[in-house]
């Protein structure tokens, strides 16, 4: 990813994306295995009219539940429809990227996304400034 220091002076654009890809690697991994959490059947054609805050049912409790519903609203706020579509299988269902790759049946349809890895590098790009605790700061005297 290019970036422009010029635009954004302050930010620390490195660490703000690894603080993004943790966060999004910590929520897939919640999702897919805590068992909080009950993530809807939604087919690939209904994502124009669904939100991704409607697929995902808390069935228990728990501390994650405040991060985990803020993130939805602000992928709901900032994704496209393609990339919502990439955010539901890949981040809430689990799929690997390989699958979607292939054509995976899922749900009684297949299922297919092309440039997995460029939508994926897109919402994170997108994400970087969607969550204040993420962003990085550069101290403000640098010393050589």
């Amino acid at each position: 990813m290019k970036n422009d220091n010029r635009l954004i002076p302050f930010i620390d654009i490195k660490k703000t994306t690894t603080n993004v890809e943790t966060r999004l690697k910590i929520f897939r991994k919640i999702m897919s295995t805590s068992g909080f959490y009950k993530v809807a059947n939604v087919k690939i054609n209904e994502f124009e009219n669904k939100s991704l805050f409607e697929c995902v049912e808390v069935t228990v409790k728990n501390k994650s539940e405040n991060e985990v519903i803020e993130l939805l609203n602000i992928v709901d706020c900032i994704l496209n429809t393609n990339e919502k579509e990439f955010f539901y299988y890949y981040y809430l269902r689990a799929v690997s990227i390989k699958n979607l790759r292939d054509s995976l049946y899922i749900d009684d349809m297949y299922v297919s996304i092309s440039n997995c890895t460029k939508i994926n590098k897109k919402i994170i790009k997108k994400l970087i400034f969607a969550i204040n605790e993420d962003i990085e700061y550069l101290p403000i005297y640098e010393t050589d």
